[in-house]
């Protein structure tokens, strides 16, 4: 009987991925350079020490986060490693946002996560659409990859059963 998680690796199948890979890295490089962007406006808090990581102040946080958003992008896009590979790549980012975001909610950290930086400032924006925005982009990033990852486990193992 077919495994009804198995996904078949057809041509369209391949191309969807890519694509989602695609605007996955579009998305992270974004969030990467504009939270740069907003280290360029001085701000008291980007001083302050990080509610979750003490020993690093905000800006410090925010220059290695944006450092690894660009970076996974990029090689996202690059095409260096395989398909699974990359949304490997993609889902371990998500992940780490997810138990980050989760941290935050935990402790109840009073101000809203600018993922984006200040970009969303040049919008005028205000907060509950930036909340939706950036939470919107979180879950495009986490869910499907997650959803690839399993697929791609489910599919190599019955590879290796097959295989035997």
């Amino acid at each position: 009987m077919e495994n009804p998680i198995f996904i078949q690796q057809s041509g369209r199948w391949v191309k969807f991925r890519e694509y989602y890979l695609w605007v996955s890295a579009v998305v992270l490089i974004l969030a990467g350079v504009s939270k740069t962007m907003g280290l360029q406006k001085p701000a008291a808090f980007l001083s302050d020490p990080n509610s979750v990581f003490s020993l690093l102040s905000n800006k410090q946080l925010i220059l290695g986060a944006s450092f690894v958003e660009v970076s996974i992008g990029t090689l996202l896009i690059a095409s260096v490693f395989e398909l699974a590979s990359r949304t490997k790549m993609l889902f371990w980012i998500a992940s780490l946002f997810a138990i980050y975001r989760s941290i935050l909610l935990i402790s109840k950290e009073p101000e809203p996560c600018r993922c984006f930086g200040q970009i969303f400032d040049l919008f005028h924006l205000d907060d509950s659409m930036v909340n939706f925005i950036t939470n919107s982009a979180f879950l495009f990033l986490w869910i499907p990859s997650g959803l690839l990852v399993i697929a791609d486990f489910y599919a190599s193992s019955k590879n290796r059963v097959t295989a035997d």
